[in-house]
């Protein structure tokens, strides 16, 4: 399964977001992360065997890190498309 999770930090220090960042990095269950606009601070796209192993991600490596105040999941529920073709 694939989740898209927003994530929000603690603060804005350079600090913590190379920290973060290495963090992210590092974990083999991240495809993409990107910083981001707005209200959140950084998009992941975390892929997991199954409901009980997402919850386990966030769970050991994701909520208990002392960068991150917030974060909000939106789950993949059907592939309509997916392309890497770019129309230029």
């Amino acid at each position: 399964m694939r989740a898209n999770c927003v994530i929000s930090l603690n603060n804005h220090s350079l600090e913590t977001r190379e920290k973060f960042e290495k963090h992210i990095e590092e974990m083999d269950n991240v495809l993409e992360c990107y910083a981001t606009s707005g209200g959140e601070d950084y998009m992941l796209t975390v892929v997991a065997k199954d409901m009980d192993d997402y919850y386990e991600i966030m769970s050991s490596s994701i909520l208990d890190h002392p960068t991150i105040d917030s974060t909000q999941t939106s789950f993949f529920m059907k592939e309509i498309k997916s392309t890497r073709r770019l129309p230029l």
